[in-house]
């Protein structure tokens, strides 16, 4: 019953995360996203939705860090590719990046993002 409600009290806590996100309060939304990575570390989507706030930082190294972390749990995750491969091209690392968009090409030819 207590994990219950400590699942409960996480999603509530990433709910609040993705409409302060939503919403530009960026700073804020990145807060809890930590808090909620300090408890369940191995969260690719937790791990994503900061990596996307850090893009929008223009914290690239730091979302890379959290899009590579994401695919380690669900590597054939088109939308972390993708995300991954933005931060990649902001930092300069093209040739990186063009591997990813041609790995997601080949993966995924139907995908819009592709």
């Amino acid at each position: 019953m207590e994990q219950n409600k400590h699942i409960s009290e996480l999603e509530s806590q990433f709910t609040k995360a993705v409409g302060l996100h939503q919403h530009g309060d960026i700073i804020s939304a990145c807060e809890i996203y930590y808090q909620i990575l300090a408890q369940i570390p191995d969260s690719p989507l937790v791990h994503y939705n900061l990596g996307l706030a850090l893009f929008e930082q223009k914290e690239f190294e730091k979302s890379c860090d959290h899009h590579r972390t994401a695919l380690k749990q669900a590597p054939q995750n088109t939308d972390v590719l993708y995300n991954l491969a933005l931060s990649l091209g902001k930092l300069g690392k093209l040739e990186e990046a063009i591997a990813i968009y041609e790995e997601i090409i080949e993966n995924a030819p139907d995908d819009i993002d592709s």
